[in-house]
């Protein structure tokens, strides 16, 4: 069986970005809230400038009260993030035009 070739393509400038949840909010409601108001809104705000990729993984917590991590190794501690996104730019251009973007926006804010 012949498997398909494809492209190999390098991109120049990755992104790790840690994200924690608001205080009160469920990690459900965090999930929720990132990927159906956040994401949607950034890609509607930056257009071209938004990232090639943005790839989330978010922390398995256990239930309530505290949501605690499920860990398997290190601490609690050690996870005081809720979502790790990996943000994938063309190059260093790219990047830098999608944050110029940003912080023109948060400046008229």
């Amino acid at each position: 069986m012949k498997l398909a070739s494809l492209p190999i393509t390098t991109y120049g400038f990755q992104l790790l970005m840690f994200g924690r949840r608001k205080e009160g909010l469920t990690p459900d409601q965090y999930r929720d809230h990132y990927e159906n108001v956040h994401i949607p809104l950034m890609k509607n705000l930056t257009g071209d400038t938004f990232p090639l990729t943005h790839v989330r993984h978010y922390v398995k917590r256990d239930g309530p009260p505290d949501f605690p991590a499920a860990v398997l190794m290190g601490n609690q501690a050690d996870f005081d993030y809720d979502a790790v996104a990996v943000l994938t730019y063309r190059d260093k251009a790219h990047f830098d035009a999608n944050w110029a973007f940003l912080r023109m926006k948060r400046r008229r804010n």
